[in-house]
């Protein structure tokens, strides 16, 4: 029993050590957020969607490579947190988030061309919070539950869906911390968050 806690307090140590994307909490309900983004730059790379596993560990290791020093710079890049997951240009994609200090103008060119340095626009987003897996039902589950808390918030959708996930595979399902953002507005009715 000690050796268990010992390693999960590692692991939580482990993931807490990783920079995230930074954000201003808007509004808080439970599970649910409101939150201000500046522009995230991001790494991306597209996904074919014909095995979700096989396309995810592809694209895991060209953005890896490609941080590591697969670049114009042979520049190490640190591994920020959320890894997220969105649709662009009709494909999905998956995304690293560079470090915060890293304007658009300093990500140096990646090296594989599957690989784009682009900008997540700021504004607010909502967002839901849930564990698990890497899931494609526990994904389209917590969407369905965002857009209905949406609803009965009075907040519009202008862009989405995006996922974040931002732990490493070992950590245990119960412990993970997943997200799905969708862009609003910003105009919350009078009643929210009471």
């Amino acid at each position: 029993n000690k050796l268990a806690l010992l390693v999960l307090g590692s692991i939580c140590l482990t993931a807490n050590a990783v920079e995230t994307a930074p954000y201003t909490i808007v509004s808080s309900d439970g599970a649910y957020e409101v939150r201000e983004y500046d522009g995230l730059v991001v790494a991306s790379t597209p996904m074919t969607g014909l095995n979700y596993r096989q396309d995810r560990k592809e694209s895991f290791q060209s953005l890896f490579k490609f941080i590591t020093g697969s670049n114009d710079a042979d520049q190490k890049i640190p591994m920020t947190a959320p890894v997220l997951f969105f649709e662009m240009h009709k494909d999905n994609c998956m995304a690293f988030v560079m470090p915060a200090d890293m304007s658009l103008e300093e990500v140096p060119a990646p090296t594989n061309t599957d690989v784009m340095i682009h900008e997540v626009p700021s504004g607010q987003y909502a967002v839901f919070r849930f564990s698990g897996s890497w899931d494609p039902s526990k994904q389209l589950e917590s969407l369905a539950k965002l857009k209905m808390w949406m609803k009965q918030q009075n907040l519009n959708e202008v862009a989405g869906p995006i996922y974040a996930f931002y732990n490493s595979p070992w950590v245990p399902n119960f412990m993970k911390r997943n997200e799905v953002w969708i862009q609003t507005d910003g105009v919350i009715s009078s009643t929210s968050f009471e």
